[in-house]
């Protein structure tokens, strides 16, 4: 099995061999994407275009932009930076999206890419951008070129990058994103509403008019006031209004004040019988 050197050193032969100058450095490499090189204008042989006399012209046009192929693992990349407009592709998937009969795997963008229109390879430190330019090339690409130092020497030279990482944000920054972001100050209104909304159907945990200082929140319902308790002991000495049925307590008195007088009765009715 070929070591990672072997196979380093086996892509170096060929991508140096498709071309001259196929390893550029990072300064290189911005120029041209930038379109601050020019190149030969060509004849229709591909050639540098000749005048009558038979000589070249040396006319120049500036360079075509490069297709820029990002191969380092997309989680790999997404944790640092990336040049502006690369593609991401991992070496491990390359071999498919680069192929334009991989179907479903092919990648848009790489597999139909013009084969002459310059390629650029890049990676974190050059290595895999050397692995990477090899199968391009073996997949008939001819004008394929290596960012030498990958990302690191990118970084390094101070040249444009994109990220994810957080920038640090300033209230004049917010209000410039806000003002510049269409629809997004209705979003954000739009869920304050239903925050408010929310917390006055639940009036204890109603906040009011201090939710970002508002005016215009309707007032909670205000709590039942309890009874007191003097009116309740008041309410219930009072005797019930005529035809209603006395409470239970009441006829419990009832019952007792008529219990003595039934007794009278029944001893009267025993000394009548005697």
């Amino acid at each position: 099995m070929a070591t990672f050197a072997a196979k380093l050193e086996e892509a170096t032969v060929a991508v140096l061999a498709n071309g001259e100058q196929n390893v550029l450095s990072a300064e290189e490499a911005s120029a041209a994407i930038n379109g601050l090189l020019t190149t030969p204008v060509l004849g229709e042989d591909g050639e540098p275009a000749k005048g009558e006399d038979g000589e070249p012209t040396g006319e120049m046009q500036p360079s075509t932009p490069p297709l820029i192929l990002d191969v380092r693992d997309p989680s790999v990349r997404d944790q640092g930076s990336w040049i502006a407009n690369s593609v991401s592709c991992s070496l491990g998937s390359l071999a498919f999206a680069a192929d334009a009969d991989a179907g479903d795997f092919a990648m848009a963008g790489v597999a139909d890419a013009d084969k002459g229109a310059p390629v650029f390879v890049a990676c974190g430190l050059g290595g895999q951008a050397l692995l990477g330019a090899k199968v391009m090339v073996e997949y008939g690409f001819t004008n394929v070129k290596v960012i030498e130092g990958g990302m690191d020497a990118w970084e390094k030279a101070k040249l444009p990058t994109e990220s994810y990482k957080a920038k640090p944000v300033t209230g004049a920054s917010v209000a410039e994103y806000l003002a510049n972001s269409d629809g997004l100050l209705e979003v954000i209104q739009d869920a304050v509403n239903a925050a408010v909304k929310a917390q006055v159907a639940n009036p204890k945990q109603f906040v009011g008019n201090r939710l970002l200082n508002r005016t215009d929140l309707p007032e909670p319902e205000p709590e039942p006031e309890p009874v007191p308790e003097a009116a309740e002991t008041a309410a219930e000495g009072e005797a019930p209004a005529e035809g209603e049925a006395p409470a239970d307590g009441e006829a419990a008195a009832a019952d007792g004040e008529a219990a003595p007088e039934l007794e009278a009765e029944a001893e009267a009715a025993k000394e009548a019988e005697v």
